[in-house]
């Protein structure tokens, strides 16, 4: 029974910065306008053989992406909008074949009024090519 709790692994990431610059969308919205965010990643993986550092797996994954804007005039930050990721796969030799969701939400905080106005999803089904030297 151990052999299994070896082989299976929560792989996580966790990361955080700062967007510069404004990006616009088409219809003129402010995506990102120099906020700062906080993202995790995390990642279960069951290999094909019960044999440790195996290769070939299944995985089913989430992650998210929260941006906070700074408060005008005070040392304070406001959430502003959250990206939320789904995907799940299987990855063969170097070639990963997933399905992937991914939307993303503006937050209203009440004591602020400018809030994110970009709001979207979408659903993709893609193929990965990876290695290295």
């Amino acid at each position: 029974m151990n052999t299994v709790f070896q082989v299976i692994t929560l792989a996580w990431s966790l990361q955080g910065g700062q967007y510069f610059g404004n990006a616009i969308n088409d219809a003129g919205v402010f995506s990102t306008n120099d906020n700062y965010f906080i993202q995790t990643e995390f990642e279960f993986q069951v290999p094909f053989s019960w044999e440790k550092g195996g290769r070939n797996m299944v995985f089913i994954g989430t992650e998210t992406e929260s941006q906070f804007a700074p408060h005008p005039g005070r040392l304070q930050f406001s959430p502003w909008q959250d990206a939320f990721t789904f995907n799940a796969g299987v990855r063969v030799i170097g070639i990963e074949l997933g399905y992937q969701h991914q939307c993303i939400h503006p937050v209203v905080v009440q004591d602020r009024p400018e809030t994110s106005k970009y709001f979207s999803g979408f659903d993709k089904i893609y193929a990965k090519v990876s290695g290295s030297f």
